[in-house]
């Protein structure tokens, strides 16, 4: 932290120090230009005032030139006079400490210049110590309209170097004279060189000045950073720490920093961070104990459901076994019917013969009576083997019944696996994300119990259509015993013991034969009826036999769907301890 802490002080040292030299060379640079605006107007302003001083000074001379010649305009002098006059002028007027006057005809001979021998020669081939004909230019610019200003290097009195000078001319018409004036400037640049000495020496001190304040400025950015550095790096070392501790999962302390800053800010947003995680771990460890315990009671479900869907196994093999055992007694009923529907076919039969011969009874009345006997015993044992049958019939009609109370249990295993699954999802649903695979696996368990439970009922329907069917055979069955207990065999005895009033009954008889052969198409009828309700007993246990099937079916893939749930289980209990063991590390 405290390479930070430098790296602050210098960045801020750097950032001053750089800041401040910027300003300084901008200040200089700004003031240095500034002296130079001021010395070059300066500068400006000196010949401006040269150029009118001079100016002023011709204008001055010709106006008393102006003066002598309206004399000669009044004829008080000749025009030679007055221009004599004027040009003594011009040689005694003075201006400052070396200002004089000259004048030149246009054509370039001297008429005034200090009254020297130059004096009456031309000098419009003179030139100065640079080439130029400086008094064709004094004449050109002195025609101008105002005058002009000419440039030109000459000596000084005494001197052999040039010096520049600047002069004025204008021209004189009523004499065509060049009246010029002039002065060195070389003054000019003295005042301005003294001057730009004066501003140089101002700019030094100024930078003399700005360097001690930029010393000043980086002493006070060195304090100002070191305590700005202090209060930047103190937070940081609180979060560093703060950073540390989370990194060693300890969530047991907040960070503490009361700045109102992006620090402050930023430990306030950690500290919410830090709760929060704080409560997720909470939640995480509750939960996770939570997802053990659900795994542990789905462990033992699964195993009930195992348990139960052997159980069911077992009883839908055994209700198999029972639809095929009665498919095997419905068959021996229907051979049984078609053994009372022939016998009832031979009393029919021998009723109609009794009918028939009922006039020939009166000679056969001994005959009758053997053969009544005969019949009765044969009647006998048809109702003595028809009623063993039929008892056999009541015992498979009670082999159903224990099919029915086999249906019945397996309905109500598969009410129970449907509820067992029911709370595997709702076990699941509470184990959250890690128990989506469990709820789909308990919702396949809870669709198989319910077609288990369909497939019940629909062998229940069977079962009671094989029951009513059996019924219906049974007390069929009875009414044929009853009657050939009740009538037939009484009919056969009271033949055999009154065969010898057959003679004189023989009328009787032929009535009786009759109604027997009407109740024999009766019987046949219900023996019909009967043998189609057998028939359709025996496609109901073949149904039944197919439905069992599709419930073992149906239990195998329930067994393997719990094998599934038993392995989901496992991985989720071990997925909870595993998650438990992480979040033991965290101290909250």
């Amino acid at each position: 932290m405290k390479k930070v802490r430098y790296k602050l002080i210098m960045l801020t040292v750097f950032i001053s120090l750089v800041t401040a030299i910027i300003i300084s060379v901008t200040i200089t640079f700004r003031n240095i230009q500034t002296n130079n605006n001021l010395l070059k107007i300066q500068k400006e302003n000196l010949n401006n005032d040269y150029d009118e001083r001079i100016k002023e000074q011709v204008e001055i001379a010709i106006s008393m030139i102006d003066a002598i010649n309206e004399k000669a305009k009044n004829g008080e002098i000749t025009i030679d006079e007055a221009k004599k006059q004027s040009a003594d002028l011009l040689r005694k007027l003075k201006f400052g400490a070396d200002g004089y006057f000259w004048a030149d005809n246009i054509d370039g001979t001297n008429i005034v210049l200090l009254g020297s021998e130059t004096e009456g020669t031309n000098r419009l081939d003179t030139k100065d110590s640079t080439g130029k004909y400086l008094i064709k230019e004094i004449i050109e610019n002195g025609k101008k309209e105002g005058g002009g200003y000419t440039d030109y290097w000459f000596p000084k009195s005494g001197e052999t170097e040039a010096s520049l000078k600047r002069g004025y001319s204008k021209l004189y018409t009523p004499y065509n004279w060049i009246i010029g004036t002039g002065n060195y400037i070389d003054n000019i640049d003295e005042v301005i060189l003294e001057r730009e000495y004066i501003l140089k020496k101002d700019i030094q001190v100024g930078i003399i000045i700005n360097v001690f304040l930029v010393i000043g400025a980086l002493i006070v950015a060195v304090i100002l950073s070191v305590i700005t550095s202090k209060q930047l790096t103190n937070p940081l070392i609180k979060i560093k720490d703060f950073a540390l501790r989370l990194s060693g999962y300890d969530f047991s302390n907040p960070i503490h920093i009361r700045s109102k800053d992006e620090f402050g800010q930023t430990a306030e947003a950690l500290n919410e961070a830090q709760k929060n995680v704080k409560t997720l771990v909470s939640l995480i460890i509750d939960e996770s104990q939570n997802i053990g315990a659900s795994s542990e009671e789905l462990s033992a479900t699964v195993e009930e459901l195992f348990s139960k869907i052997v159980i069911i196994d077992e009883a839908v093999e055994s209700i198999t076994s029972a639809i095929q055992e009665s498919g095997a007694v419905t068959e021996e009923i229907s051979a049984s019917i078609e053994e009372v529907d022939s016998s009832i076919n031979v009393l029919s039969g021998k009723s109609m013969d009794g009918s028939n011969i009922s006039n020939a009874a009166k000679e056969r009345a001994l005959a009758v009576k053997d053969n009544s006997n005969k019949a009765i015993e044969e009647t006998r044992e048809v109702y003595n083997e028809k009623k063993e049958k039929m008892e056999k019939a009541i015992e498979a009609v009670m082999v159903v019944e224990s099919i029915k109370v086999m249906a019945d249990t397996i309905g109500n295993i598969a009410d129970q696996t449907n509820l067992l699954a029911l709370n595997a999802a709702i076990e699941a649903a509470r184990a959250g994300e890690q128990g989506k695979g469990f709820a789909v696996v308990a919702d396949e368990v809870r669709k198989l119990a319910e077609q288990s439970s369909n497939a019940v009922g629909n062998i229940q329907e069977t079962i009671l259509k094989v029951q009513y069917a059996f019924k219906n055979s049974i007390e069929a069955g009875s009414e044929i015993l009853e009657f050939i207990n009740s009538n037939v065999n009484m009919q056969l005895d009271a033949y055999g013991e009154t065969g010898a009033k057959y003679y004189d009954d023989s009328e009787f008889v032929s009535q009786m034969s009759d109604e027997i052969a009407a109740m024999s198409e009766e019987i046949t009828a219900t023996v019909g009826q009967v043998s189609e309700a057998v028939q359709s007993m025996a496609e109901s246990s073949q149904e039944s036999s197919e439905k069992a099937e599709d419930i073992r079916e149906s239990m195998r893939e329930t067994t393997k769907a719990i094998e599934q749930i038993a392995k989901t289980a496992q991985s989720q209990a071990e997925l909870a301890q595993k998650l438990n063991e992480m979040v033991q590390k965290f101290n909250i």
